[in-house]
């Protein structure tokens, strides 16, 4: 036989989540690099462009406190020009670790890790110091649990409890990945010698459906190279189509997932056919990402012995809704006035969108963010050494997205990353239109005031006070439940003499006890 304790431990367990630690957490990596001697000496620096690749992420419990301990590494696209005039390219990395302290041990950590600054100093001819700023965000949850203690245990027949139950629809999320998506291709080249100095990829991923089991994904992959040829700089890139799926046990049509692409390794190599250079590049990508649903649970709002005096007490339990998920693409378009001079052309762009913060009003939600964009402009007309300049950028970001209700206290989960990428520049104007994907997550913050901890005196029963006919004229602002616990009275019974719900709130003006 089931007790009722068992019972109730049995319909308040899930894998609910509510927050346990959001914050952010400032770091730093410094090392000194030495070029081989294969690279050029360096005689300045253009550009400097960092990225971070997550690679282990763990929970520690050392005793005295509960971290997560996260590492990955720094890996770093350096463009310069040579002591004899030509452009450059170095491929460097550095490797990261960090934790972060929690107060207690989560079920689910959300991390995401950028780099905020980069200085890049010159300390010899082969010789560089890069240090950089890293800025990590860490979300924790931990398991929505309500588990009361009933004290003593209720396993005599006697002993039976009235439950008042409220049901809740609770955040639940699944994290899903799918590693090592390879793709190899040729890119076609100029005629003549080639020589490769910089490359780079970029995902956009288009609908995400979830159905029976699966995450459905589809997008594009464009690897990007920047060359010299015999008719000077060129870009050539090659876009690929991207169709997968992702296994997530117990997903189903109406579950939400917010998908993101990690692009985990790119190489690049040479090859002489007939005379002519031919390029081809090793692309390896991650899907990483979670499926969110809501799952209807129940809380015990109230309980009581019908033949003991018992004594409860109560505490607020934080709980998220998921208003949904969404991975969609949007242009930024702007234009900024040009730093550089006339009769310069542009080489190579890059960029990097951040996003920033989430405001939501009425039923929309802001993602706001910025979009830093590189240039690397080129000016035949300039002496030798000085003929390639950089110039900067930033544009603000701003993704919208219909929630379908007002929302008091929402927290947001997005991450922003970049597609196609164009400069046009005429006269002192710069025109900047760039590709963005957004992966977004939305939740609604509730609170329920549920019982938590229940004790039943045995040793004094309650006394049933016998009359003909008992009437109760209900207060102001009483439920049946509270008239219920007044007058000692089973909820069921009550509720059936007046024929009414028990989870009647509006009272008529008397009650049959």
């Amino acid at each position: 036989m089931i007790s009722e304790k068992e019972k109730i431990n049995e319909a308040l367990n899930g894998a609910h989540l509510t927050l346990l630690y959001d914050g952010e957490n400032l770091g730093e990596v410094s090392e000194e690099f030495s070029l081989p001697d294969y690279q050029g000496e360096v005689s300045r620096i253009v550009c400097v462009r960092p990225q971070f690749l997550l690679e282990n992420k763990y929970i520690h419990d050392t005793g005295s406190g509960v971290f997560v301990d996260f590492g990955g590494t720094v890996t770093y696209s350096v463009i310069y020009i040579s002591s004899d005039g030509e452009l450059c390219a170095v491929p460097l990395s550095s490797s990261y670790e960090n934790k972060i302290a929690l107060g207690e041990a989560a079920e689910l950590c959300k991390l995401s890790v950028r780099c905020e600054s980069t200085s890049c100093r010159v300390s010899a001819p082969r010789r560089l110091t890069i240090k950089t700023k890293l800025r990590s965000r860490l979300r924790a949850y931990k398991k929505l649990k309500n588990e009361p203690k009933i004290s003593p245990a209720s396993s005599a027949e006697e002993l039976f409890l009235e439950r008042n139950e409220k049901a809740i629809e609770a955040v639940e999320m699944k994290e899903i990945s799918l590693k090592g998506i390879k793709m190899s291709e040729a890119l076609e080249c100029p005629n003549g010698t080639v020589k490769p100095i910089w490359c780079d990829a970029f995902v956009s991923l288009g609908e995400v459906k979830v159905e029976n089991g699966y995450v459905k994904v589809s997008g594009d992959a464009t690897v990007k190279c920047l060359i010299t040829s015999e008719t000077g700089e060129d870009v050539v890139e090659k876009t690929m189509k991207i169709s997968e799926q992702i296994e997530a046990d117990g997903a189903e049509v109406g579950d939400f997932a917010s998908v993101n692409p990690v692009c985990t390794s790119l190489s690049l190599s040479s090859e002489e056919k007939d005379g002519e250079t031919g390029l081809y590049f090793d692309l390896t990508c991650d899907l990483v990402g979670e499926v969110i649903r809501n799952t209807e649970r129940n809380v015990l709002a109230d309980a009581y012995s019908t033949k003991h005096k018992s004594f409860g007490t109560y505490k607020e339990l934080e709980y998220y809704r998921a208003l949904g998920a969404k991975n969609a693409s949007f242009t930024v378009c702007e234009e900024k006035k040009r730093s550089g001079h006339d009769g310069e052309s542009v080489v190579l762009v890059m960029g990097e969108p951040i996003w920033e913060k989430t405001e939501v009003k009425g039923t929309k939600a802001y993602h706001l963010g910025k979009l830093n964009v590189s240039v690397i402009m080129k000016n035949e007309d300039a002496i030798e050494n000085e003929k390639y300049s950089l110039e900067t950028y930033e544009l603000p970001i701003k993704f919208e997205e219909e929630l379908g209700k007002a929302v008091k206290s929402p927290l947001s989960i997005c991450d922003f990353t970049l597609g196609a990428i164009t400069v046009k520049q005429e006269n002192e104007r710069a025109f900047i239109t760039a590709e963005v994907n957004a992966s977004t997550s939305v939740f609604e913050k509730n609170m329920q005031s549920c019982l938590s901890e229940l004790t039943i005196n045995t040793d004094e029963e309650i006394k049933n006070e016998r009359s003909c006919v008992r009437v109760c004229f209900p207060r102001e602002g009483e439920t049946l439940w509270d008239v219920s616990k007044r007058y000692n009275a089973p909820l069921a019974k009550l509720a059936s003499q007046n024929e009414l719900d028990k989870n009647a709130t509006e009272l008529p003006k008397y009650l049959i006890i």
